[in-house]
């Protein structure tokens, strides 16, 4: 994949003229009348002289302009802009160099280390099952399962970006195996959430409630995109797991499911701690906004548990968004920096797309009854978060300080 050292020069390079090619003034002049305007679409088959009456308009304008010869590799989102910002900067030097350091941003090494982001990983996984009400053999193989999801993640970088894109279904896939091999030797495990459990990380709720807030204000293609996005991510991380699950129960017959006693609700003030750190961890933040992004999170969790002992879950969850902008408003205001840095992993606290696996989850197991009803509660709880989006950033707007 192209970095900022090995993009190809000659694809900035337009087609070159010769003295025998036709001159088309007709269509030099069309260009040049429609300058101004956002878009111009030149379509013919292969070979009609698409590029040629281009590169001899640009021959002919005096405006500024940026050639990309465009090809297979171009596909790759990161790849494209990296071209583009770089065609851009050709122009006008020194314009993008932060949005060419962002795209390069992958490539950084985790501030954390390898070791410690494994860590949050089975952290996540361990602590989820306790707030859901899990028994400990939930606990202990979502937590090994997470960890096996965290090694497919670290080699999907050198998957290339179309198997990379499997990523949701891959990883649900080897979860869905693993557990359900599991619920074959503990009856007493709770399939649905070991799975859910182990690709936790992964689930896409935050994409999913930001989409909903762009359509709710206004911003209907951008909104629409996020919120396809998320839900295709989650219905392929639903689909592995439901495909690894029925590849297992085609060799295996399960045993009757026995209940198992939840761990005591006593440990939620030990797990709660370690899914925040481990948050923190996963999502890479820096070693200067580590602090402040747990205490986001303890906030939020704070509104969340404040808000539904006053009114109810729906209530929490909009108290928390709100207090959690506030907080994140106040600190971006502070400090000057971006307050994504503690919104996102807040935001996965939050888990309005886990609620979603759960419906589907209740759908393929023929329980209409409770599918329906989780399923549509995702968007629920992504229409309150949105609201404590849209009433957080109203009160105080997150502007940076000069």
């Amino acid at each position: 994949m192209a970095d900022i050292n090995s993009i190809l020069r000659t694809k900035f390079h337009r087609p070159h003229l010769t003295e025998d090619l036709v001159v088309r003034n007709s269509l030099i002049e069309l260009l040049e009348k429609n300058i101004y305007k956002p878009l111009s679409l030149i379509s013919a088959p292969a070979g009609y002289g698409k590029s040629i009456i281009v590169s001899q308009w640009l021959e002919y304008t005096s405006a500024k302009y940026g050639w990309i010869s465009l090809d297979e590799e171009h596909n790759n989102l990161r790849v494209f802009l990296l071209y583009l910002t770089t065609a851009i900067e050709n122009i006008f030097p020194g314009s993008l160099t932060d949005t060419k350091q962002l795209l390069e941003i992958g490539k950084l090494p985790h501030p954390w280390g390898n070791a410690t982001t494994a860590l949050s990983y089975v952290l996540t996984g361990v602590a989820f099952p306790v707030l859901m009400g899990g028994s400990w053999m939930d606990l202990i193989l979502s937590g090994i399962f997470s960890l096996v999801v965290f090694f497919m993640v670290l080699k999907s970088g050198s998957w290339g970006p179309l198997k990379a894109d499997w990523l949701p279904l891959s990883t649900a896939f080897i979860a869905g195996i693993l557990a359900a091999i599991s619920r074959y030797f503990f009856p007493e495990i709770n399939l649905v959430l070991v799975t859910l459990s182990a690709v936790l990380i992964l689930i896409p709720g935050y994409g999913i409630s930001v989409g909903i807030v762009e359509i709710v204000t206004k911003h209907i293609a951008s909104g629409l995109s996020n919120l396809v996005s998320g839900l295709i991510y989650l219905f392929k991380q639903f689909f592995g797991a439901w495909l690894g699950v029925k590849a297992v129960g085609l060799i295996l017959s399960f045993p009757a499911a026995t209940i198992a006693t939840p761990v005591d609700s006593v440990w939620l003030w030990v797990f709660m701690p370690a899914i925040i750190v481990a948050l923190g961890i996963a999502f890479q933040t820096p070693y200067r906004d580590f602090f402040w992004t747990c205490l986001a999170m303890g906030i939020a969790y704070g509104g969340i548990l404040l808000g539904s002992d006053l009114v109810g879950s729906n209530f929490g969850n909009l108290l928390g968004t709100i207090v959690l902008v506030l907080f994140t408003s106040l600190w971006a205001r502070k400090t000057g920096r971006p307050p994504s840095i503690v919104l996102v992993p807040a935001f996965v606290l939050l888990v309005s797309g886990s609620v979603g696996f759960r419906g589907l989850a209740a759908f393929a197991a023929g329980n209409m009854q409770t599918g329906g009803p989780e399923f549509l509660q995702m968007f629920v709880v992504a229409l309150t978060l949105a609201a404590g989006l849209v009433i957080g950033v109203t009160l105080i707007k997150p502007e940076r300080s000069n």
